[in-house]
């Protein structure tokens, strides 16, 4: 499920998604604005989300019946790199910049640079455009700096995101024996939760405890 695709089949996957009828998604983050389904299980993050707001938005479509979920984000270092490419793709530097400043026919041949267009047929200058684009950079980069220090992170990831939402929650209302994988042995005690929130009927109505390795192995073929 992806921008790219007519919307007609899109439309059609998520109301299969949305019936049941579909066990997993892969999807781009334009799937999971329009979800509300209760009772998803997993949110697999196979790329890094640009910034923590859009993780916790993303994960947040998991486990909205009130029953634990789990989110699992893979990562390796070139994931950085990839984010730091669309940052450099989406936000002109100076010499880029400057040149369409002197060169304004070129904004309009080239939808990619609508947001410079915008900027400089508003009357903005050089000056301060350049002092616009140059806070959106640092300020995507430093979001992205928190995504990974979240990702490296080894104390516990939930305390690590209402930390940096300047959040807390009350003692009472804590849940530790569910949390993160630094808080409990959930690596361990996988099972114990296929057990508990991942037991399926089969279509011929046999019961079935589907794992969430098998998920991922099915998903990404990993036992090659």
């Amino acid at each position: 499920y992806h921008g790219g695709m007519d919307s007609q089949p899109r439309f059609h996957i998520q109301q299969q998604f949305l019936a049941g009828n579909l066990d997993i998604v892969c999807a781009t983050s334009a799937f999971g604005m329009g979800i509300d389904k209760d009772n998803i299980r997993f949110v697999i993050h196979y790329h890094l989300p640009a910034n923590i707001q859009s993780y916790v938005q993303e994960i947040g479509r998991c486990g909205r019946d009130q029953q634990p979920g789990l989110a699992i984000l893979m990562y390796e270092p070139n994931d950085r790199g990839l984010q730091m490419g669309l940052i450099d793709h989406t936000i002109p530097d100076e010499s880029l910049l400057r040149y369409l400043y002197q060169h304004p026919k070129a904004l309009a041949t080239d939808d990619q640079f609508r947001v410079v267009k915008y900027y400089h047929d508003s009357g903005d200058s050089f000056e301060q455009a350049k002092s616009i684009f140059d806070h959106a950079r640092t300020r995507r980069v430093k979001e992205l700096g928190a995504m990974v220090q979240y990702v490296y992170t080894e104390k516990c990831r939930r305390d690590e995101l209402l930390k940096y939402f300047d959040e807390t929650v009350p003692d009472g209302e804590r849940n530790p024996a569910f949390c993160c994988d630094h808080d409990v042995d959930f690596w361990n005690r996988w099972q114990d939760f296929n057990r508990q929130y991942l037991i399926q009927p089969e279509k011929s109505g046999q019961n079935e405890t589907k794992g969430w390795q098998q998920v991922i192995d099915q998903l990404f073929l990993s036992k090659n």
